[in-house]
């Protein structure tokens, strides 16, 4: 079992693959490309047919219908009759796929190229060969309607005021300002208005200050909008200057690189998610798997077709009543969301460090409580949600057209795998609190002849599509997944991973890493209380080891 000190979440991550494999199409540019897309569509011996499938939700389930009240999420119905959505199987579906099929992981589709916000926590005075913020007044000019900062060039603590809560107190001469109080250390300044340099302010660009106002999670003041006029400044020659706050700031090459209301205000980090994303061709591989079934943007469109599934009995169910709070994932987490570094330390975006991969909630049970209990600030972003109860079942078909072999061979892969005991996937809201755990219940796999429209009405019946006989479908799978490794020994590089800590997984280590996620029975193994406890987030002081992996945290006994 886990140690105490491996770091714990209610989620875990399937490793990026090493490589992206190409699909059979490729081409120079997105003409030639087409080209051999029909070619390839219209080549005799392609596979057309569908899956029939029964998907069984284990826990509570709920899939919104997005017309819900404010703060209330009801499942999604059409005529009364519940329904999964097609669209909430493909997403679903096609994340399994890339992952099985070792395709691209490409901004804009499986992430946003977004930059986090750090806090400086421990920023010291007395460290050396450390900067520290200067200190400054925030202005604004009327004249060209630019923000500045005018410096401070000394502070003098001040006490006997105030110091429960950061707060600026404007006096005659002085602007008082409680920065932040963490712990015994108290940051309370005096800035005397007359000291400060008026004549030679640092800029603030736009690039900087939308760096500062796109700070969503701040959880602090903005104080861009808590400047105001001062009359007791104008003295000192600043009749531009309308609106005014104290503040910490960086200055580069008389330009403010950063500032904060603070001492210890978020600063953005350097690099975003792309910088993290480390896999061998990316770049040059210009159709995956993913691409040729699911469709490839403007190029072609999808030949993988998702039905609605519908829910079987459904007028006896009645969906119940929850109280619960749904939260944001915290990416900025980096001991769970990027990769330990060679100091096996928890890394920070600026490092040159891989992120985890996909993420994956594992498969616990959600506590039905109707009023899940909450204190002060989270009252206010409660959801009532209305899922279906436990062991209801979902029917429905998947249609696939014109595959190949190995499109065939990929797609039945998956659905191997999602057959396989204790296997499940998540669908719809409150996953991280244990909703959504579905089971594929049964799958039939039926495909039509070459000639099914020659014989489509031979004799006094009519001749449908026939089952795929197991043989078949084996040697279409050992065809997917040699043509996958040998892809992957071809194209294998070390050199894109140098930086690394550990040499990427193979193909088949990062299979079996996703059959563990998608383990159903890990409570039934362990017990409900011992598993709460190894999903439970952990406080910062116990991550003392910046692991999140599969074989640390759970294991076969």
């Amino acid at each position: 079992m886990a140690n105490d000190t491996d770091t714990t979440a209610q989620y875990n991550f399937i490793p990026l693959n090493s490589c992206v494999v190409p699909a059979e199409i490729s081409g120079n540019n997105d003409k030639e490309i087409s080209e051999k897309y029909i070619n390839h569509v219209q080549h005799k011996g392609k596979h057309t047919g569908y899956f029939e499938i029964s998907l069984k939700a284990k826990d509570y389930l709920l899939i919104g219908d997005g017309e819900s009240e404010e703060g209330e999420k009801n499942p999604f119905k059409v005529n009364d009759t519940y329904y999964i959505p097609g669209s909430s199987i493909r997403g679903c579906i096609k994340n399994l796929y890339k992952i099985i099929s070792c395709s691209a992981f490409r901004e804009g589709e499986d992430y946003k190229n977004q930059k986090f916000y750090h806090r400086n926590m421990f920023i010291s005075d007395n460290e050396p060969g450390k900067e520290i913020p200067k200190l400054g007044i925030l202005v604004h000019n009327k004249i060209d309607d630019c923000y500045y900062i005018c410096e401070y060039p000394g502070s003098k603590k001040a006490y006997g005021y105030d110091k429960d809560k950061p707060s600026v107190k404007w006096k005659k001469d002085t602007a008082q300002i409680v920065s932040d109080v963490i712990g015994e250390k108290d940051n309370c300044f005096t800035i005397y208005l007359k000291n400060v340099n008026w004549s030679e302010p640092f800029i603030i660009t736009e690039e900087t200050k939308s760096v500062y106002v796109n700070d969503k999670n701040r959880g602090s003041v903005n104080i861009l909008k808590c400047m105001k006029d001062h009359p007791e400044i104008k003295y000192a020659g600043t009749e531009n200057f309308d609106e005014y706050y104290p503040c910490f700031f960086f200055e580069e090459d008389g330009k403010v690189k950063h500032f904060g209301g603070c001492k210890r205000y978020r600063i953005q980090y350097e690099k975003g998610i792309a910088d993290h994303v480390v896999i061998d061709d990316l770049d040059v591989v210009n159709v995956d798997f993913t691409d040729s079934i699911f469709g490839k943007k403007e190029l072609w469109g999808s030949r993988v077709f998702f039905d609605n599934l519908q829910l079987e009995d459904n007028d006896n169910t009645k969906p119940t009543r929850n109280i619960v709070i749904l939260g944001e994932p915290k990416a900025t987490c980096t001991a769970n969301y990027l990769e330990p570094n060679y100091s096996n330390r928890i890394p920070s975006y600026d490092e040159d460090v891989r992120i985890r991969g996909y993420k994956f909630y594992w498969h616990k049970s959600y506590q039905n409580n109707t009023e899940q209990k909450t204190t002060g600030k989270n009252d206010n972003v409660k959801t009532i949600l209305h899922p279906i109860k436990p062991q209801k079942n979902f029917v429905g078909k998947i249609r696939f057209e014109n595959l190949s072999d190995l499109e065939f061979g990929s797609l039945l892969y998956l659905f191997q795998i999602l057959q396989e005991k204790n296997t499940g996937i998540k669908l719809g809201a409150a996953k991280n609190l244990g909703m959504g755990t579905v089971i594929l219940q049964d799958c039939k796999i039926f495909e039509r002849s070459e000639d099914y429209y020659k014989k489509l009405f031979e004799g006094d019946s009519w001749n449908d599509y026939s089952i795929l006989p197991v043989g078949q479908s084996s040697s279409l799978v050992a065809q997917f997944k040699d043509y996958v490794e040998n892809c992957e020994n071809h194209s294998r590089s070390n050199s894109v991973f140098e930086y690394c800590k550990e040499e990427p997984l193979e193909y088949s280590q990062r299979i079996e890493i996703l059959k563990k996620a998608l383990r159903t029975d890990w409570e039934d193994e362990f017990g409900s209380e011992v598993w709460k406890k190894k999903t439970a987030d952990m406080g910062f002081e116990k991550r003392k080891k910046p692991l999140l992996d599969v074989e640390k945290i759970v294991h076969d006994k």
